[in-house]
């Protein structure tokens, strides 16, 4: 059976046709290679190339390096916070290689739908972590909804925040936070608010 010679078939035992074939592989490698080059050039030169491209990164980039996050409002479960009284842990961690100053509110909803707000600035140092406890009396609250917002977290900075069943002051050897109110650094979302407390 003959193959027919207009479908590009090569016939790889003839070594004509090979190397013909192999050298046209060879071409279009080099012309695919000189365009790479070519856009990566205008990439990398800062004066010149996709200028569009590289003001929107930069935006983005202001953007992103100082985020205002939140843990959202979130119940207390007064059926695990038995004892009416715990506290809230909140621990921030600073592996940047500069200080760091962090605003951080809790805010208190009421059944009312109002709110209450403890607002307290933290500088947490270079490679270091702040943990510090904010105390909950259910029994003085009025309402069982909490949300904490931190703000000016830049890239490096990580938040943590749980309710705990032991009372504010009792250090933090003995912590037994409760599932249901734990939020690690990637639970946060953002927060877009223009009601500072």
């Amino acid at each position: 059976m003959q193959r027919s010679r207009d479908c590009n078939y090569c016939d790889p035992y003839n070594p004509k046709e090979k190397k013909g074939a192999i050298n046209y592989i060879i071409k279009l490698l080099k012309k695919i290679c000189n365009k790479v080059n070519e856009i990566i050039c205008l990439l990398k030169n800062p004066k010149f190339g996709l200028r569009e491209i590289k003001s929107e990164v930069k935006c983005i980039e202001e953007i992103i390096c100082a985020l205002d996050l939140t843990t959202g409002p979130f119940f207390i479960d007064t059926i695990i916070f038995k004892n009416e009284t715990g506290s809230l842990i909140i621990s921030v961690q600073n592996e940047t290689n500069v200080e760091q100053v962090i605003d951080i509110n809790v805010v208190q909803y009421t059944f009312a739908g109002n709110r209450s707000c403890i607002t307290d600035q933290r500088r947490i140092p270079a490679g270091m972590t702040d943990n510090f406890e904010v105390p909950i009396n259910l029994m003085g609250m009025m309402g069982n909804q909490l949300a904490v917002q931190y703000f000016n977290i830049k890239p490096g900075v990580y938040c943590y925040t749980a309710l705990r069943t032991e009372a504010a002051g009792s250090g933090f050897v003995k912590v037994t936070p409760i599932a249901s109110c734990t939020f690690s650094h990637e639970k946060l979302i953002n927060l877009v608010t223009d009601q500072p407390c």
